[in-house]
């Protein structure tokens, strides 16, 4: 999929995998333009809202994305991000989201909500607020890699959007990702440089 534009409404706050261009993505995504409004229920991004082995390059995002709080049976996740909800086994690079990013759930960053296993984030900036409830970060807003994988890279990003927790929550809330418990100031330093 390349050179897309959507300057429309998406309103699927019953759905899941919800995103501008995509719900759910299996490939190659490039030169994408959103500027619009996103609303779902869980797994809701930018561009795609689930990507698994999906790759995301020169993509920007305007679009207001909201995700509201998934159940209790899938541990209240949202996994909301500015280009992609969730990414599987994917990478995303050299993208900007301008958009808000707002989470009544888990799991929302500026660039991409969740990364489970092996993911590449690099070269990318959000200039968008980024809100959510626990696990928030101004680029990725949490990782997984409980499977073993060792092929986790983000690097070279940037962040100057708010990021802050909804409802006066602290649990993990960082600048780039969710690495540190809110004691005051958010810090600007990840724990580790990867």
């Amino acid at each position: 999929v390349k050179n897309c534009t959507n300057t429309g409404t998406v309103d699927a706050s019953d759905a899941n995998y919800v995103g501008g261009i995509t719900g759910r993505s299996t490939g190659y995504i490039r030169n994408c333009y959103i500027k619009c409004v996103l609303s779902g229920h869980s797994y809701v991004g930018g561009i795609a809202g689930y990507a698994f082995v999906s790759a995301f390059e020169n993509c920007t995002n305007y679009a207001y994305v909201k995700a509201h709080q998934g159940s209790k049976s899938d541990n209240y996740v949202s996994a909301a991000g500015g280009i992609a909800g969730e990414l599987f086994y994917g990478a995303v690079a050299n993208c900007v989201n301008y958009g808000t990013v707002y989470s009544q759930g888990r799991l929302t960053g500026g660039i991409v909500g969740d990364i489970y296993s092996t993911g590449k984030v690099l070269n990318n900036a959000n200039f968008g607020s980024v809100t959510g409830s626990s696990r928030v970060g101004g680029i990725v807003g949490a990782t997984d890699t409980s499977d073993g994988s060792t092929g986790l890279v983000i690097y070279n990003n940037y962040n100057v959007g708010t990021v802050r927790p909804r409802d006066g929550s602290n649990d993990y809330i960082g600048a780039t990702t969710d690495l540190y418990k809110l004691t005051g100031k958010v810090p600007l330093i990840p724990r580790y440089a990867l």
